[in-house]
Order: structure tokens, then C-alpha cells, then sequence
């Protein structure tokens, strides 16, 4: 088996990579514990990079949280299902402890709990064509990963609101006329050039300096999650346990796998 989160090093740049492309790199407690693993290492020793980077492999981010882990947690206790849920969302929620500034390189899509991750990093960057939502309510469930309160900091209210009330993908217009992104590339090759170059400026400052500004910056984002994260994980449990989401997730796993079965079948 392939580790579902590998760390790379190029430079003064970690690169913290979302790894399990054949379902575009879809959120569960196997890539929790390695994406969890980099971040305590990290923890321990960041002497050597000035930034961290998280993308997905193979074009995407993140699909966002594995549908059939999700249907597993409907066999649990609420109370299992309620703890289960909330080490999920603090294991990739680590993140905000890092000593170094955070990066989200956002390509092709990001839904779900990974919109709550690259929105608890530093900045987020986007490249090419994105498609980004929190269809969370689609699927019969309340928001995880801190969504809920981190996108009103970045959309406004109200378009907040829109987006998670509907599950629709937020539209280009509103990426762009908002602080979703710090900055969005149509080519690759820029956005490396703009990593490169804000690696560089980082090395020249003091570290001691920088880590107690990351500290304060991230410190009212790390109070509203505590308190957030407690309250999704309890509603997450008993919602797997509606009618609504078990018949959602029954069709959409089912749709999944026949898609799965006509792709392997053409080959």
C-alpha cells in the first residue's frame, strides 16, 4: 500500500502532498494518520524548510472526505461515531501548529473537509481551472473541518451561507472578487516562481520572530475551531444515522463504483 500523505523537500519548500489519486485524493483516517505523522515530524524539526506546501497529487486537491468512511461511521454509537469524527478533523487541523507559514496550492477540485484544510492554512493559492465546494448539507450532514466558520472570513456571510446552504460550486466571480485566494495562476510554472521567491523572503527572517507572529496571527482561527470542531463532530453523529444521509450515501457509493466498473471495463 502507498502512503496516502508523503512529505517532499525541494529547497527551502516542504511540499506536505495529498496522496491517493484514484479517488482524487479523498479524505479518511489512513491519510489522517500519515498526514498527522508529517505534521508531528515536523513539529520536532522544521529547521530546514521556511514554508510548507499542501497540494494533492495528479491534478486535484482533495474530493474531501472518503465516502465510505462516512458510511462506515453510520454503524457506530453516536458517541464513537462523535469521537471518531473530531480526531479525524484535529488530526489535519495539526496544521495549525506548524512553526512555518502554510501554503494551499489548490488545482482541479476541492470540496468538502479539504476546503476546511486549505482554509486553515496561511494562504491559499489556485491554479488553472478549480472547482471548489461544501456540499456537505447535499449529503445530509452539518459542515465539518471548521468550514462553517472559516469561510465567512474569506467569501463574507452571505455568500458563505449561499454556498454551504446550497452545496453549489462557488463561482469564478466570487473566487476572484474575494480573499479566497492570495492569488490564482493560470500556468504552473508562475505559481512555482511565486513559491520560490516567498520561500526566499522567509529564510531572512528571524524564526523565533516569525513563530510568535504565526502564533498570534493564527491564534482566534485555533479559538473558533476548539469550540466549532466539538460541535460538528456531535451533530456529524447523529446525522449518520438519518434517513436522508444513509439513502444519499447509499446512491452516491453505488454510483461511484459503477462508474469504477465501466472505466476498468474499457481498458
Amino acid at each position: 500500500m502507498f502512503p496516502k500523505a508523503l512529505f517532499q523537500k525541494k529547497c527551502s519548500m516542504g511540499i506536505l502532498l495529498l496522496n491517493d489519486p484514484t479517488t482524487l485524493n479523498a479524505m479518511d483516517e489512513e491519510m489522517c494518520f500519515h498526514f498527522n505523522s508529517i505534521i508531528e515530524e515536523l513539529l520536532k524539526d522544521s529547521s530546514d524548510i521556511s514554508l510548507l506546501i499542501v497540494r494533492g497529487a495528479q491534478g486535484n486537491f482533495s474530493s474531501g472526505g472518503n465516502l465510505n468512511m462516512l458510511k462506515r461511521k453510520s454503524e457506530l454509537s453516536p458517541i464513537k461515531a462523535e469521537f471518531e469524527m473530531r480526531k479525524f478533523y484535529e488530526g489535519f487541523l495539526r496544521i495549525l501548529h506548524l512553526p512555518v507559514p502554510t501554503v494551499a496550492v489548490i488545482e482541479g477540485v476541492c470540496v468538502g473537509a479539504a476546503v476546511g484544510l486549505a482554509l486553515s492554512c496561511d494562504f491559499r493559492l489556485g491554479v488553472g481551472e478549480v472547482k471548489i465546494s461544501v456540499p456537505f448539507l447535499k449529503l445530509g450532514l452539518h459542515p465539518g473541518m471548521g468550514v462553517s466558520a472559516l469561510l465567512p472570513a474569506y467569501l463574507g456571510e452571505q455568500l458563505s451561507s449561499f454556498y454551504i446552504l446550497t452545496g453549489e460550486l462557488i463561482s469564478k466571480e466570487h473566487l476572484a472578487s474575494t480573499n479566497f485566494f492570495l492569488k490564482n495562476f493560470s500556468d504552473e510554472k508562475d505559481c512555482t516562481a511565486f513559491l520560490e521567491k516567498l520561500s526566499e523572503d522567509l529564510k531572512s527572517l528571524s524564526r523565533d520572530v516569525l513563530q510568535q507572529t504565526l502564533s498570534f496571527i493564527r491564534s482566534r482561527k485555533v479559538e473558533i475551531l476548539q469550540s466549532q470542531l466539538a460541535l460538528e463532530s456531535k451533530s456529524q453523529a447523529i446525522n449518520f444515522h438519518n434517513e436522508f444521509f444513509l439513502e444519499k450515501i447509499e446512491r452516491l457509493i453505488s454510483a461511484k463504483t459503477g462508474t469504477s466498473e465501466k472505466i476498468t471495463q474499457s481498458k
